[in-house]
Order: structure tokens, then C-alpha cells, then sequence
């Protein structure tokens, strides 16, 4: 029944596939490709189908008439494009998707795929952070062109073949866009150069501009496992610093800082460390932790793009039973780098413990889609991979498109890199506690209004704050804490504060209106009630308040 349904399934996409060809022979090509235009439509029709019946949700992004628009037209294209064009078409739809999971892969391939440079964005521009010993002169280098396009507009045209998570362009930020710079067939396919033997890039370096062109000397697993052979060179190492953030080293491990009073665990790939079990790790963790003085936990995962979420328990259960789990005793260095089982670390580490998290927002929905099931596309050998799981580690209605730090602060400058600073790191060790927004605002609530108003503003205009959402919702739940515990007089304050806040929120004056009711405040409640109304006139709460406030015999005669 089901490879019936598949071939249904087959009939139905190949048919308006066919029509869309144009009057060329089915098996011609043009000149130079390795396959007909028969053949790429083959794998085209296979592609979609799989699509339709691997991935777990696939129009939870993209609309159905979205997909086959683009599907069409990439088959009404196929006589004009040669392979790389073609290839990167089909990279371009399934990056419509929209999750970080599910595309064509293409950087993967067998073979000398990439040229020996690492490229890496940064907040100042793109730099050439590492390369091959040959090519040592380019270290350091910033990169103002890639085959003679603007690096801006280089970028622009990379980010269209990079899958991320609605909502998200973290994938954008990290190591994706490394390894698609250094790959010939990428730039060839998107137009960049005119063949992917080589690529050329326009460098700038200690006031001097050149141009360097490179052919492929390695793969993309090989970048991967920087700093990898020993002939590679990296812009921190031409200076002998040695950061105690190292990208590239073991899946995980600690180790004590010195004159930082704090445990430095970093995470870099959800796998077991090397001859371990992550049990056996956790246990040795936890025996070193509590026989080492420490007050502080720093865990690392901005260079942790996902593996195994199976293993994650044992870890888990160390840092939930740790002296560590208090506020301020666990902070979680987060950035555009730290995806899928990094992203359902990071989730139970928030559902279960008192972590601060630092950095930058990771790079995948709170609530997202995984676990790719794969499909070999017959004729080009090209491998499909559509995410047939949704992992709901959150609340179901947690909308949210990543996690964002309570404290933001952004990635480094280039020189700061070659220099070894860290800001993020040295904030988890050094910092104060910071005081929560909750907790700002009680105390403030009690001075009145304007010292609450005062105090919001000063929050979320610091830049430390700039990705704290939900502020509204935060400080609604807040209010009503405090209306339990019989602090109506601040109750009113927070909810006031909300209101001026969120003008245009009528969930912000219905509560207004709830709180001013229990202050015994009628004509303020029946007030916010209306406004309430005014801005959603479907609000029946507040229909009935205005009712009842208006029924009620008066408090002052």
C-alpha cells in the first residue's frame, strides 16, 4: 500500500514536470553537463516526492504552492543552467523549508571539495582566521571580494542556500557560512565565478589589497576538524595565545580557572568525550566538582552544533543534583552556533535549572524539527534530508524562534580574537550576579510609578538586555504574583507601568482594570476596563467587569 502511494505520489509531480519542459530533445544537455535534462527532472520529481513523504510537517513554513512554483520553475530552467547551477537551484528549495534540519546536501561530497581557507564572520566583517601553511600570508587577511563580488553581496547571495529555523538566521552566522565560501562548486552554481576548479578572493591586509586563487585541496569534514593537519595555521596561534575557549578541541571537557574561583565546562559536540561514556564523564565530573573548591560553573556551548540528545541524561542529572544550581552559580555561554541536541540541552538546562545564559541566541527554535531522514537522489547522487521528528522540549505554545540570553553580549570584533579577548567568557567568570527583571521592578513597584517606569526603562535600554522578550508577559504574571500575596497597592503600580509600556495592548489594561478592583479603585478599574475594550471589543471579560463595576453600590456616597 505504501509504495503505491509513492508511486502515486510520483505520477502526480512528474506529470506538470514533464509539461513544464521546453521543446528541447529529453536527452539533451548542455555542453559540458553531466547529465540530460531528462535526468535532472528525474531527480527533481524524486526530490519533491521525497520531500512530501519524509519530512514530519513540510508546509509548516513554506505554503504547497510556494514549493511547486519554484519546483516548476526550476524545470522550465533546467536546458539554460549547467550542473552547479542546477545543484544549487535544488539546495535553494530545499532550504524553503525553513528548518535547519531538512535541505540537499551538496557541501558533503566525496572527494577534494574545498579550497585550505577557513573564512568566518565577524561583527566588523569577514577575515580569513586560518589556512593552510601554503597560504599562511593570507591569515589575518580581511576578505573584500569573492571573485570579484562585494563580500556583502557574496554573503547575501550564500545566505539563499542556508536551511535555518523560521524565524532564525543563526545558521546564517556560523560555521555554514564558512564551509560555503571555501567551496568552488557553491560559488560557480550561484553565479560567483565562472567555473569551480578555483575560487579567487580579494584580501586586505596590513594596508596592502591582493587577490589569492585557490583550488581544492581538501573536504568539508577536513575544515570541520580544524585546526587539523599540522600545516594549518591560525590567526591566534601566529601570536602564541592559547584561549581557554578552544573551538576544535574534545567533544567535552572541564577544567578549573584559575583566579576565577570557577569550573570551565565546555561542550562542544553532544557525543561521548574520547573513551568515556557520558555516564563515566558525568560521574568524573561530579567527583571533581565537589572535591574542588568552585563557586561558579561556566558551561560552553558556542561551538556545539548538535550530535546524540539520547546522552544528554547523565550530564543533566549532575548539573540539576550540583552545588552549582542556584542563581548565579551556573552560568551557559549560548551563540549562533549552538543547534539541534545543543538546542534540547539548553532547553532542559532552563526547564531544570537556575542557569544564566550569555552570549548570543542560539540558532534553533525552542520548540523545532530534527532527526533528518535521508533519500539519494537517483542521478545526481545527491543527498536529500527532510526532518521527520518535532522535539517539544518547551511548553507547546512557546512560539519562541531561539533561545536568547538573559545577558547579550555579541561576538567578538576580529582583533579581539587574534588578541585571545573574550567578553562573553569573562562575564560568566567575573561578573556580578545579575538582578533579575522581576526583581527590579518588586522593589521598584514599592517607591510608585515613576521609580517602576524608571526602572523598566533602564533595563531594557541596557544593551545587556537587548534580547529580553516578553516583557509585557513578564511583568502581567508578575503583577498578579504580587495581587495573591495581598500587595494590590503594587499590583496596581506593575500593572500601571505595563499599560504606558504597551499602549496598545489590551491584556495590559484588562489587568490594569483587575488590579484597580481589587484596590478598590472603581472608577480607575471601569477605566482600563474600556480602554481594554477599545482596543479589542471582543474582550467579554471586560464587557462584564464594566457590568458589575457599574451594578455595584459606591464605596463613597
Amino acid at each position: 500500500m505504501g509504495n503505491r502511494v509513492i508511486a502515486l505520489l510520483f505520477v502526480t509531480i512528474w506529470a506538470p514536470l514533464a509539461g513544464a519542459q521546453t521543446a528541447a530533445p529529453a536527452v539533451s544537455r548542455l555542453e559540458g553537463r553531466a547529465l540530460t535534462d531528462t535526468e535532472w527532472r528525474q531527480d527533481l520529481a524524486v526530490m519533491l516526492t521525497s520531500m512530501k513523504s519524509l519530512h514530519k510537517d513540510l508546509f509548516h513554513t513554506v505554503s504547497p504552492q510556494q514549493l511547486e512554483a519554484s519546483v516548476q520553475k526550476l524545470s522550465a530552467d533546467i536546458p539554460s543552467l549547467n550542473d552547479d547551477q542546477i545543484k544549487v537551484r535544488l539546495v535553494q528549495i530545499g532550504a524553503m523549508v525553513r528548518d535547519g534540519h531538512s535541505g540537499v546536501d551538496v557541501t558533503f561530497r566525496p572527494g577534494l571539495t574545498h579550497v585550505p581557507l577557513w573564512i568566518v564572520r565577524y561583527d566588523d566583517g569577514i577575515f580569513v582566521r586560518s589556512a593552510a601553511y601554503a597560504y599562511s600570508g593570507t591569515v589575518g587577511a580581511r576578505v573584500t571580494a569573492v571573485e570579484g563580488v562585494p563580500w556583502r553581496e557574496a554573503l547575501a547571495r550564500i545566505d539563499t542556500i542556508i536551511s535555518c529555523d523560521p524565524g532564525n538566521d543563526g545558521q546564517r552566522l556560523g560555521w555554514h557560512l564558512s564551509i560555503d565560501l571555501s567551496d568552488p562548486l557553491l560559488l560557480h552554481g550561484l553565479g560567483l565565478s565562472d567555473s569551480s576548479s578555483s575560487a579567487t578572493y580579494t584580501l586586505e591586509k596590513e594596508g596592502k589589497t591582493f587577490q589569492v586563487s585557490l583550488s581544492p585541496t581538501m573536504n568539508a569534514s577536513d575544515l570541520l576538524s580544524l585546526p587539523g593537519p599540522a600545516n594549518w595555521i591560525d590567526a591566534q596561534t601566529t601570536r602564541g595565545i592559547q584561549p581557554l575557549s578552544q573551538p576544535w578541541s574534545e567533544p567535552i571537557t572541564f577544567t578549573q580557572v584559575p583566579g576565577a574561583d570557577a569550573l570551565y565546562l565546555q561542550f562542544n559536540e553532544v557525543s561521548p568525550p574520547k573513551g568515556e561514556s557520558m555516564d563515566q564523564f558525568a560521574a568524573r565530573f561530579t567527583r571533581f566538582s565537589e572535591t574542588h573548591d568552585a563557586k561558579r560553573l561556566v558551561i560552553d556551548l558556542r561551538h556545539n552544533s548538535g550530535g546524540d540528545n539520547t546522552i544528554l541524561r547523565p550530564l543533566l542529572i549532575s548539573l540539576i543534583r550540583s552545588k552549582f544550581n542556584h542563581r548565579g552559580g551556573m552560568f551557559v555561554l549560548i551563540g549562533p552556533v549552538t543547534f539541534s541536541a545543543a538546542q534540547n540541552f539548553v532547553d532542559r538546562l532552563e526547564l531544570y535549572t537556575d542557569a544564566i545564559f550569555v552570549g548570543q541566541p542560539t540558532s534553533a527554535n525552542v520548540n523545532f524539527y530534527g532527526d533528518p531522514a535521508g533519500k539519494e537522489l537517483p542521478n545526481s547522487h545527491l543527498d536529500l534530508e527532510m526532518a521527520h521528528l518535532y522535539w517539544q522540549d518547551e511548553d507547546p505554545r512557546d512560539k519562541r524562534t531561539a533561545t536568547f540570553p538573559e545577558v547579550a553580549i555579541s561576538s567578538a570584533s576580529f582583533a579581539d580574537y587574534v588578541e585571545g579577548k573574550d567578553a562573553a567568557l569573562d562575564y560568566c567568570l567575573h561578573a556580578p550576579v545579575p538582578n533579575r527583571f522581576e526583581d527590579l521592578l518588586t522593589v521598584a513597584s514599592a517607591a510608585g510609578e515613576e521609580a517602576a517606569l524608571a526602572q523598566y526603562r533602564s533595563y531594557v535600554e541596557d544593551p545587556l538586555h537587548v534580547y529580553s522578550g516578553e516583557l509585557e508577559k513578564r511583568l502581567n504574571t508578575l503583577g498578579y504574583k504580587l495581587l495573591a500575596a495581598q500587595q494590590s497597592k503594587q499590583a496596581v503600580v506593575l500593572f500601571q507601568v505595563n499599560a504606558v509600556m504597551h499602549p496598545d495592548s489590551a491584556n495590559a489594561f484588562d489587568s490594569l482594570g483587575e488590579a484597580e478592583t481589587a484596590n478598590s479603585e472603581r472608577e480607575a478599574a471601569i477605566r482600563a476596563y474600556r480602554r481594554s475594550l477599545q482596543l479589542n471589543p471582543q474582550n467579554t471579560h471586560a464587557k462584564q467587569a464594566i457590568n458589575d463595576l457599574q451594578a455595584a453600590p459606591s464605596a463613597h456616597p
